[in-house]
Formats: structure tokens, C-alpha cells, sequence
């Protein structure tokens, strides 16, 4: 069995000539094997709390990652996004996990706007 992987890419998303609220998008995929990791490296980033964090693009999420992801909203360290028709959107409405459509619905949210 390999491990499975996945990739994270920051862009900062806010006011000109200032640091934004990161906007993390995630790829490939996050279960057991690396779902610490990716809690630890997520929890390390730079930047104002909580970042946005784009699991539109991750190809698989089992019940470690999607734990990781739990503490994480919990914590107030990230709010999701996950695309409605993303392979992992169906799992994420049963599991009742909190997240957003859209980048800039889950930027208002991180911001405190409606």
C-alpha cells in the first residue's frame, strides 16, 4: 500500500498592499496515512485565523481526514469550501460537515460577514 498524497497552494486574498486571509487549495487526497500531516501543516500556515480552505479539488477524504478537517473548523482555523459536484461533497453533506460553495462565500464567512 502507498501513501496517499496531497498538495496544498496559498494565495492571500484581501485588502490591497496587505495580507489577506490565506485561501489554501487543497489536491489529491488525505486518509490516515498523512491526515495528521496535513492537520499539523495546515495549522502552521501563516496568516490571519480562520483561512479558507478549498478541498474542492481533493480526489479522496476518508473518516481520518475528514476528523482532521472537524477539529480544524472547531478550533476556528479554517473554513471549507467544497464545490458542490467535488468527489467529496456527498460525503461532506452526510457527515453534516460545515463548509461553503464558493471561495468568496467562505471568505465573507472567515471575515465575519454575511
Amino acid at each position: 500500500m502507498t501513501a496517499s498524497m496531497y498538495a496544498l497552494r496559498t494565495a492571500h486574498v484581501g485588502h490591497p498592499g496587505g495580507e489577506g486571509i490565506p485561501v489554501v487549495k487543497v489536491t489529491g487526497e488525505i486518509d490516515i496515512t498523512n491526515a495528521g500531516d496535513f492537520g499539523t501543516e495546515v495549522g502552521a500556515l501563516p496568516g490571519p485565523r480562520p483561512l479558507v480552505l478549498d478541498l474542492s479539488n481533493v480526489l479522496y477524504l476518508d473518516s481520518a481526514g475528514f476528523a482532521v478537517l472537524d477539529r480544524l473548523i472547531s478550533e476556528r482555523t479554517a473554513c471549507l469550501v467544497i464545490a458542490p459536484g467535488s468527489r467529496t461533497h456527498t460525503a461532506a453533506i452526510l457527515l453534516g460537515m460545515p463548509h461553503h460553495a464558493c471561495i468568496d462565500a467562505a471568505m465573507a464567512a472567515a471575515e465575519g460577514r454575511p
